[in-house]
């Protein structure tokens, strides 16, 4: 089984290991060409990792009833903590309601808590299922890949040249990255973003409260709920049967499927799951006539029948 957590703002998401290693993201929505691909292929496919001077205790969590994954280091001498998300968040706006935020961002930020914890970052984004070039320079403070029509921005106040050379730094205050498009890259503080946790945190919180749920496996319903959420696509309700491509089903057979579709029985048991605990939205917003479904069986001829290749 293969252990990883999910974030997410339902346009995409990401899988990240128990070591913070972000391993897969498709962007800008759950169809497009992965970010990052190492899921499915090691040396090839592109990762953003954190690696740390000396030995570490690592623990993953996720911060109480959201979508936050926390991952802590800590070492005799040193501690600091990695937090993953992408920001979803109600605001007050003046003389309307609370407006619905999903800003396209996966935000990382890096946090000490004791000591003088030095750390690399290793971000080798592989635009494109990882074909073709990939060509980083910074751009009006933003450090910018592009792969054919394909780009990605990432924001940060770690100098770009520790992170592009992958050399170790000090963490005397919390660092944040910010991975999204480029055009909209502004000057940002890590107060900024930590407030943008608080309110995504709230979020996740508020959204939990609304279910109907039993005393027995409570907490395991609502972990459970939330992930289905995640895979909610918020333009059209559709829901996708898994975030992944590519993961053999079979060793060595060509069942390596393309689950980022709305399959019509996985979305119906998701539906019935989501009116057993209460979110009669989610089910009602799931709008058959916007989904592009398809049965267990694809045939040949489809596009996405094989296993998309690394090259």
């Amino acid at each position: 089984m293969l252990n990883l957590g999910i974030i997410g703002n339902c346009k995409t998401c990401a899988l990240i290991d128990n070591k913070a290693t972000i391993k897969w993201c498709c962007f800008p929505t759950f169809d497009s060409p992965s970010l990052f691909a190492k899921l499915l292929d090691d040396k090839k496919g592109g990762h953003f990792s954190i690696k740390t001077r000396g030995e570490y205790k690592v623990e993953q969590r996720y911060l109480e009833h959201s979508a936050i994954l926390e991952t802590k280091y800590t070492s005799p001498k040193a501690a600091f903590v990695v937090y993953d998300f992408f920001p979803r968040y109600r605001k007050l706006l003046p003389n309307k309601k609370k407006k619905l935020f999903r800003q396209n961002n996966l935000v990382r930020l890096i946090k000490p808590l004791k000591g003088k914890p030095f750390v690399r970052v290793e971000y080798e984004p592989k635009l494109n299922y990882a074909r073709g070039e990939n060509k980083t320079r910074v751009v009006k403070g933003c450090m910018v890949t592009r792969n054919g029509k394909h780009k990605i921005g990432l924001l940060s106040n770690v100098d770009y040249d520790l992170i592009e050379e992958s050399i170790y730094f000090k963490l005397d205050h919390t660092k944040y990255f910010v991975i999204g498009d480029p055009k909209d890259s502004s000057h940002y503080n890590a107060a900024y973003w930590q407030r943008i946790m608080a309110w995504t945190k709230k979020y996740w919180k508020d959204w939990v409260s609304t279910l109907v749920l039993p005393e027995a496996y409570r907490e395991d319903i609502i972990r459970s709920a939330i992930t289905l959420k995640l895979l909610t696509f918020s333009e059209t309700g559709a829901i996708i049967a898994a975030a992944t491509t590519s993961i053999p089903e079979e060793i060595g057979s060509e069942r390596t499927w393309d689950y980022r579709f709305c399959w019509v029985r996985d979305a119906f048991f998701t539906v019935d799951a989501f009116k057993r605990i209460g979110r009669e939205y989610e089910a009602k917003k799931l709008e058959p006539s916007k989904v592009i479904s398809y049965g267990r069986s694809l045939p040949k001829t489809h596009k996405n029948y094989k296993a998309i290749k690394l090259n």
